[in-house]
């Protein structure tokens, strides 16, 4: 017999439903806007993620919105990592590469970081902008991704960023994720249940 914690919902209640009555949140089920995920592990992973986290980051946030909050300020960090590591700015043959972690970068490549980071946290702030971001920016990526094997490993985009076969994976997931949060979320922000 399993042992069951005081932060595990009661027997019979929706896991997301007592996440959300805990931290004084109305959330939609995963079945009003993502009806291919299954919604059981769907909601308990929420669950967990909002009892790792206190409840409190994503506290009558949308799914978009945490999504730009995060990629934003990993993006951003990314960026200015990159600039340690790689900092060049040379173009067409002369263009120099770095490498962080298994990614492909220099110069031109950070700015893009950069800057995709700072919109991702100013769009953050709404519902609607949050969800325009993560359906934009993913599709941008779909792009971007189709480019980058299209120049093969090792290639430039543009004659500018260097690119290689990890970025181009990252890259897809990226957009993949992006349209499926943004597809997911609703375009209004999650109101607070009124405490009664």
């Amino acid at each position: 017999m399993r042992h069951r914690g005081a932060t595990e919902p009661p027997n019979g209640e929706p896991l997301l439903e007592h996440a959300a009555a805990t931290a004084g949140v109305a959330v939609a089920t995963a079945s009003d806007f993502v009806p291919l995920i299954h919604q059981p592990v769907f909601e308990r992973t929420v669950w967990q993620i909002n009892a790792l986290i206190g409840g409190s980051l994503m506290q009558g946030k949308t799914l978009a919105q945490v999504w730009a909050m995060a990629l934003g300020g990993v993006l951003v960090l990314v960026g200015l990592v990159g600039f340690l590591v790689e900092p060049s700015f040379a173009i067409g043959d002369s263009a120099q590469r770095g490498t962080l972690i298994l990614f492909d970068i220099n110069g031109w490549h950070n700015v893009v970081h950069l800057l995709s980071g700072i919109v991702g946290l100013a769009m953050a702030g709404t519902a609607a902008k949050a969800r325009l971001f993560s359906i934009g920016y993913g599709i941008v990526y779909v792009l971007v991704t189709i480019l980058g094997f299209a120049v093969g490993d090792g290639g430039l985009l543009l004659s500018l960023i260097p690119i290689n076969t990890a970025d181009n994976v990252l890259h897809l997931a990226i957009a993949v994720t992006g349209i499926a949060v943004g597809l997911a979320s609703p375009v209004g922000s999650i109101r607070r249940q009124a405490t009664a």
